[in-house]
């Protein structure tokens, strides 16, 4: 029987947590999807999974790798717990307010008012529920550790929130020219009016607040995104307001520092984000999210981020098999087993078609898979060549090796490649060191009759007759 395994919940590393702005375009990405739920890693995929892939250039729309996963104080769950299931990642936080909802439904999963909460001081415990702190004195562009950068209390004065509605008039056309310090103080210089795109191209009327055009591009741009099993081009955020909501501050200009150097960044406030641009920087990295998520995770939890007892696995959640590196336009599948009754061969392929032709033909047995490989090379991975040699008699023999000098030396010795149909190593894609979610598949080999065995068992098979050759590669975990 082929097992799955449920996702697992890990906590987010505190060092993810002092990044800088300009630093989360260089993060690898996650090798392994600790996700809490199905539902966020299909809402993680459809962005981000093509980022991760480096099928696409563009920030982060969540972080490259999921973070701690807690059941917070939600007082109106429609399951009555009282609680709600949410996750972190660098640049917000996503939930599940109602389970028993359609999992496929596109509000299932939503991201919290994280800004919001950080600027009114107002940790948010139900639909209408609040608890009271301070607003967040934590630089929100650039640094973590500027002291002069303006932070959540800076923009306290200047958004909308129950401390105050501070909204504006329809700027249509206008160039934005404002700008903000750490203290909150707000002022005007007309130099910047020669940055570009940052005329107004949109006013919210919901909220009466401005947008200027980098950030209106940013909010509806369109691109690869994932979604069900392909790679396909559509809206980043759909509706546009999913993924940061409405705004709630005007865009202002201020100084902050980036890996130390003082910059030129413009600031928005939003309800579930903060956007940035960045004149200093080439396109498409000169608009980012601001790492919202770690700087909640800091202002909420302190040093012991989401400390509190882990969720029960969810009954919505769809077991899901992370791969090491998720990238969307290649697929993990088993590297199947077969034994030949006339040769006395054990064989491995990744065709599914070649699999079933050979079943069919009687004289081969089906003896499951040895783990998952890949279809395309995705980081970290190499060939797993498989090699055939025709000069040993009746039997066919196959050898299957990540080692260049092996396979030279075999090719120079008679053997041939064997390749898939799409032109790929025969034994598809592995790993010869062991990223996170991946087993060793031992290599053993039958001196009478040169049979070689590749399993993940990791017992003896001395006693069948075979001696060990070690560690042929690492898979991904069944």
């Amino acid at each position: 029987m082929r097992k799955r395994y449920l996702l697992r919940v890990t906590p987010l590393a505190l060092a993810l947590l002092v990044l800088s702005l300009a630093g989360a375009t260089a993060l690898t990405p996650a090798r392994a999807a600790d996700f809490a739920n199905s539902a966020f890693l299909r809402t993680w995929l459809r962005t981000d999974g093509p980022v991760a892939a480096g099928q696409v250039a563009r920030s982060w729309y969540w972080g490259p790798e999921p973070g701690c996963s807690v059941r917070e104080p939600y007082l109106d769950a429609p399951d009555g717990s009282g609680t709600h299931l949410v996750q972190y990642f660098d640049k917000s936080r996503m939930e599940i307010n109602n389970p028993g909802a359609d999992p496929n439904a596109p509000w299932y999963v939503t991201n919290g008012l994280l800004a919001y909460e950080m600027i009114s001081g107002l940790v948010q415990t139900g639909n209408n529920s609040y608890q009271a702190r301070s607003p967040a004195e934590i630089a929100l562009a650039g640094d973590i550790t500027d002291s002069s950068a303006p932070t959540y209390r800076s923009f306290l004065n200047v958004s909308s929130t129950p401390a105050g509605q501070h909204t504006s008039p329809n700027a249509m056309g206008q160039p934005v020219i404002a700008t903000i310090d750490r203290a909150g103080n707000v002022g005007a210089d007309p130099a910047k009016v020669y940055y570009p795109g940052t005329t107004i191209t949109y006013y919210e009327t919901a909220t009466q607040h401005n947008i200027p055009g980098v950030f209106w591009d940013f909010i509806n741009q369109s691109g690869p995104v994932y979604v069900v099993g392909r790679t396909e081009v559509g809206r980043l955020s759909d509706p546009p307001s999913f993924v940061t909501g409405l705004p709630i501050s005007e865009a202002y200009w201020a100084r902050v520092r980036i890996n130390g150097q003082s910059t030129d960044v413009l600031i928005q406030a939003f309800q579930r984000r903060i956007l940035t641009y960045i004149p200093a920087f080439s396109a498409p990295w000169n608009v980012q999210m601001g790492n919202v998520g770690g700087h909640y995770l800091i202002w909420r939890y302190g040093t012991a981020p989401c400390q509190a007892t882990p969720p029960p696995p969810a009954p919505t959640a769809t077991p899901v098999v992370p791969p090491p590196t998720l990238i969307p336009a290649a697929v993990v599948g088993p590297l199947d087993r077969l034994f030949s009754t006339v040769s006395g061969e054990h064989f491995y392929t990744v065709d599914p078609n070649e699999r079933a032709r050979l079943l069919s033909t009687g004289t081969y047995k089906d003896e499951g898979y040895e783990g998952l490989v890949w279809n395309q090379q995705v980081a970290g991975s190499v060939p797993f060549y498989r090699l055939y040699n025709r000069q040993n008699g009746a039997g066919s023999r196959h050898i299957y090796t990540t080692a260049a000098r092996e396979r030279d030396y075999l090719l120079s010795a008679g053997w041939t490649i064997e390749v898939t149909p799409n032109g790929g190593p025969g034994g598809g894609y592995v790993y010869n060191s062991p990223p996170p979610q991946t087993v060793p598949l031992y290599r053993w080999v039958n001196k009478v009759n040169n049979d070689h065995i590749y399993t993940i068992y990791a017992g003896s098979l001395g006693g069948a007759g075979y001696l060990s050759e070690g560690i042929a590669a690492y898979v991904v975990r069944p």
